[in-house]
C-alpha cells in the first residue's frame, strides 16, 4: 500500500489506494482543510497539460544501392523514445515501425518498390499524433 499525502492547515491529508484519508487533529479548520484535501485529490492530473504533439523536425532519405533506400530523421517531444513513429507510402510494401532513439533520432533502411513519396508519422504516448512530413524516393 502506497500513501501520498500534503499538509493543508495542521490537517495531515492522506492518499492511500486512490482515496483521500484525514488524520485527525483537533482545528477550527479540520474541516475546511478536509474539504480542501479531497477537492485536491478530485481535480485531474494535469501532467498531461503540458504534453505538445511531437513534432518531426527532420526527415531525409538517401539511395544506398538498387531499390534499398535510408531514411534518417529527429522527433521532437517531451519523450521522444515513447513515440511510436511509422513509415508509410506508396513506394513501400506496407507501413514501417521505426524505433526512436531517446535522443530523438530514427534510422531505417527499407526496399522500395517504385519512386513517390514515403511519409513519416509520429505519435507520442499521450496519443498525439505530429503533422506527417515526406520525402521523395526512386528518383
Amino acid at each position: 500500500m502506497q500513501a501520498v499525502g500534503v499538509m493543508v492547515r495542521r490537517v495531515r491529508c492522506l492518499q492511500v489506494e486512490g482515496r483521500p484519508r484525514f488524520a485527525r487533529r483537533r482545528s477550527r479548520f479540520a474541516l475546511f482543510a478536509a474539504l480542501v484535501c479531497a477537492s485536491a485529490w478530485a481535480l485531474p492530473s494535469t501532467a498531461n497539460a503540458q504534453n505538445g504533439a511531437p513534432v518531426i523536425d527532420a526527415f531525409t532519405s538517401y539511395s544506398i544501392a538498387g531499390d534499398l533506400w535510408g531514411f534518417t530523421g529527429h522527433v521532437t517531444d517531451e519523450n521522444p523514445a515513447g513515440c511510436t513513429l511509422i513509415l508509410s507510402g506508396a513506394p513501400l510494401a506496407g507501413p514501417a515501425l521505426v524505433e526512436v532513439q531517446p535522443n530523438g533520432s530514427f534510422t531505417a533502411i527499407l526496399q522500395i518498390l517504385a519512386a513517390g513519396t514515403v511519409w513519416a508519422d509520429a505519435t507520442d504516448a499521450g496519443g498525439l499524433q505530429a503533422e506527417p512530413v515526406g520525402t521523395i524516393v526512386g528518383y
